[in-house]
Parts: structure tokens; C-alpha cells; sequence
């Protein structure tokens, strides 16, 4: 690996910087340089500029990709393929996707697996006409005593989270505030009916704002089921980046979610609800740059 090190530079902490792209052209063999005729490795595919990938240099790119924890969150390849290739190719990369990432021990000791897991059935509740128009919220416990509130857009998946020792209807009240402040205030709000949700303070909030409140039964986690699943995610990261605290953790997992492909939608969530780029992968603004 050290003799990468322009391209893969040491990490001194796991969120630093995983790659090079301006240092890979070095490591090209000379049949990559004759196929790229002194281009440098910027190719256009389909009219869309990409990264070509050095052959010495895949693997270790796939990991690293793969282990980051604002990139990659030791997500699979139906996750993660699309955002890879936005940026980078080489000839039959797909096999080489899967092979790495499929090989991740990591993965394979955190995470369940899909035959071991019950899928919750969530066909009963229709999916929002709109982005922000109906919430999930929910409260996850970590080590420590600390919480987590998540709260998730039904028809983006778009996810918010605030991370607190205390779980409280003042906590609850200040961070739904400055959610609905900031991306807007919904129609409905889906919660399980924890004393957090449920005090006068914030129910008076929502009543205001003419958010309507929908309790879930407790019995019932199809109702709930976004924030669950969400929820699961981040138990999973907990157990992958172990090098990370469980605020960092949290926080990142959200960075890198929320700018990921959601399976359900084939769109990162941050498409539906954001127009900023993806700073750590030096992306450009979502929508594009509007001119008067």
C-alpha cells in the first residue's frame, strides 16, 4: 500500500481524505496511456465526464470507498454502485464492485444477514403525494445513555437526526422547531406516542403549525416503519465504524445516507429535499447552477 501512498494517502483518522484523484494518473500502465492518448484519466462516457481508474489502483479504491464513513458506510453494491459510477470507470467495473464489496469482513461480521431478517410489510400505508409532506419520528438509544431523535421524510427518506443525553419534550420541541425552520413544516407527523412526543408543549407546537398528529399503535410498527429501518442502519454503522465515537458515527451516517441512492426511490435523498454538493466527493450542486 505505501507504494500508493500518492494516490491513497495515509489516514491518520477515518475521516480523513481517502484519495487522490489528481495523483492517479501517475500509476497509469503503458497500454492504459496508449488507450488514453495523453488525456490524462478524465474519459467522457456517455457524454459525462468520469475518473478512469488505473488497474494497480481498483481494489484498494473500492475499499476505501466502501469503508468511508461520509461515502461508502459499508454499504453493498446496490447501494453504493450509482454514486460510484458518477465519478469513476474502467472495463467491466461491476464484477470488481461486487467482488470487493461482497468480501468485506466487516460486513460480514456487523451486519445481519438477508435470510435472517423479517421484512416489515409496509404496502398498507399509501406513500405521500409530495417531499416533507408526512415525517416519522422516533427516538433510538445508544451507548452511554445517549439518544438519538430520527426524523424521516416518507417520500424521500430523506433523514434528520439530533443527538442528546437528556430525551425530553424540551429536547423534542427545540429540535422540531428547528427541523420544520429549516426544511419546511409538513402535513402530518408520525410518532409512536412516547412522552416526548405527547407533552402539551409540543403538541400545542404542532397544533400551531397545523401539523397533524399521527400516533402509531404500539403493536403496530408497520406505521413507524421508515424511522425503524433507519434505526436498524444505524445500529449496523455502530457495530462497522467502531474507529468513530457514536455521535461521529450517527452524524456521518447521515451525511452519507441522505447522499446515497435509497433503493426504494433510485434517487439519494438529498435530491428531492437539497440543492448543495457532496463536499467530500467534490460533487457539483444537485439541480445545477441557475443563471438570471
Amino acid at each position: 500500500e505505501s507504494l500508493y501512498e500518492d494516490a491513497f494517502p495515509i489516514m491518520n483518522d477515518i475521516r480523513d481524505k481517502p484519495f487522490e484523484i489528481s495523483r492517479f494518473a501517475q500509476f497509469l500502465d503503458d497500454q492504459e496511456k496508449a488507450i488514453l492518448q495523453d488525456e490524462g484519466v478524465m474519459i467522457t462516457i456517455k457524454g459525462k465526464s468520469r475518473v478512469y481508474v488505473p488497474r494497480v489502483l481498483r481494489d484498494e479504491l473500492l475499499r476505501r470507498f466502501h469503508e468511508h464513513p461520509d461515502i461508502g458506510q459499508h454499504w453493498g453494491y446496490a447501494k453504493l454502485a450509482d454514486k460510484f459510477c458518477l465519478i469513476f470507470h474502467w472495463p467491466k467495473m461491476a464484477k470488481d464492485m461486487q467482488r470487493v464489496w461482497q468480501d468485506c469482513e466487516v460486513c460480514w461480521r456487523t451486519k445481519h444477514q438477508p435470510s435472517n431478517l423479517v421484512q416489515t410489510n409496509i404496502h398498507s400505508i399509501p406513500r405521500p403525494g409530495e417531499v416533507w409532506e408526512t415525517l416519522n419520528a422516533d427516538y433510538i438509544q445508544l451507548e452511554d445513555k445517549l439518544h438519538v431523535l430520527v426524523i424521516i421524510d416518507e417520500y424521500s427518506r430523506f433523514a434528520y437526526t439530533a443527538i442528546t443525553k437528556k430525551q425530553d419534550q424540551q429536547f423534542t420541541l427545540v429540535q422540531l422547531m428547528k427541523c420544520f425552520s429549516t426544511f419546511g413544516y409538513p402535513r402530518t407527523l408520525r410518532t409512536d406516542g412516547g412522552a416526548s412526543f405527547i407533552g402539551n408543549k409540543v403538541e400545542k407546537y404542532l397544533q400551531t403549525m397545523h401539523i397533524k398528529h399521527y400516533i402509531s399503535s404500539p403493536h403496530n410498527h408497520k406505521s413507524n416503519a421508515f424511522v425503524e429501518r433507519f434505526n436498524r442502519t444505524i445500529r449496523e454503522s455502530l457495530r462497522a465504524q467502531t474507529e468513530l465515537t457514536p455521535i461521529e458515527t450517527v452524524y456521518a451516517l447521515t451525511y452519507a445516507y441522505n447522499r446515497t441512492k435509497h433503493m426504494s426511490t433510485g434517487y439519494p435523498p438529498s435530491y428531492f429535499v437539497l440543492n448543495t454538493a457532496d463536499r467530500v466527493l467534490n460533487d457539483i450542486p444537485i439541480h445545477g447552477i441557475t443563471s438570471d
